[in-house]
């Protein structure tokens, strides 16, 4: 099967883990291809569609996430194939992903013929060397013109590397705390995520959602508070070195997951904490 990896400038961590799904996926060595920047997708559709028909290509893998997502599915709208999306696991010829809200994971048939995106932290990024990249820039449409250009607010990476995580659940009344939550992260030198429903009830940005459809973590130490322990979530903290949970109910999932857990409320542990951590750094 010959496969594309596609993926944005200055992102080789991104390019390793879709090599990874690539290898699995076909034995022939694929491309790479490296949009310039990931401002506008839809300038990218015709040079991707024409280079993608010119080479025969038969799968195109995107990292997941909005601009990935952006991308390729409008690139599959344009060229008439399937979109599989936050891919998990692949192989020659099936695929995997998350259903029924994470509790079980679905393995399909894959068609000849498809664009993809993947979960880039549910594939150890390959070693070796990669492909040469070719450069794909965007090319101008009569329907399509870049009116102004913002800086992202923060780097959408930023939580997936992080070697310290505080990660807040729905019963740490994330909009309520958040100044206390902040300040831990800081403190602790960590990066400030959260559960689904912090993110849908609009608490902490999409980038900042911790679990099956968001970031799968794998840091030294993840701090989670007020959090279930739902199957989504805890798909993206498995991997953690040091697990620590704070609930208040002391039959919550969360504590089967945990290396160690804290019955308590969670915003009270974090002042305490805060305060704790204020006097070391005075001492």
């Amino acid at each position: 099967m010959k496969t594309v990896l596609v993926t944005f400038a200055a992102r080789p961590e991104e390019a390793r883990a879709l090599l990874a799904a690539a290898r699995a996926l076909a034995d022939e060595p694929p491309l790479w291809w490296e949009l310039t920047d990931d401002s506008c997708a839809e300038g990218y559709l015709a040079p991707l569609a024409g280079r993608a028909q010119a080479q025969g290509a038969e799968a195109l893998l995107f990292p997941a996430g909005k601009a990935g997502l952006s991308a390729a599915a409008q690139l599959a709208a344009r060229l008439g194939l399937p979109i599989l999306t936050e891919l998990t696991a692949l192989t020659k010829d099936r695929a995997a992903r998350a259903a029924y809200n994470a509790n079980l994971t679905a393995w399909f048939a894959l068609p000849a013929r498809f664009v993809a995106t993947v979960t880039v932290s549910a594939f150890a990024p390959a070693g070796g060397e990669l492909p040469a990249a070719e450069a794909v820039g965007p090319q101008a449409e009569p329907w399509n013109e870049l009116v102004e250009r913002l800086p992202p607010a923060e780097d959408p990476l930023a939580l997936a590397g992080a070697e310290r995580v505080v990660a807040c659940g729905k019963g740490a009344a994330l909009k309520k705390n958040l100044p206390v939550y902040a300040e831990l992260a800081q403190l602790l030198g960590a990066e400030l995520g959260g559960t689904r429903p912090t993110a849908i009830d609009g608490d902490l940005p999409h980038s900042r959602l911790i679990g099956i459809s968001g970031t799968l973590l794998h840091p030294k130490l993840c701090l989670a508070l007020g959090a279930s322990g739902a199957q989504a979530f805890a798909a993206g903290v498995q991997k953690s070195k040091l697990l620590i949970g704070v609930n208040n109910d002391p039959t919550a999932p969360l504590f089967r997951l945990c290396h160690a857990g804290v019955v308590a409320d969670a915003a009270e542990f974090a002042r305490a904490l805060c305060d704790l951590l204020r006097e070391q750094g005075n001492g």
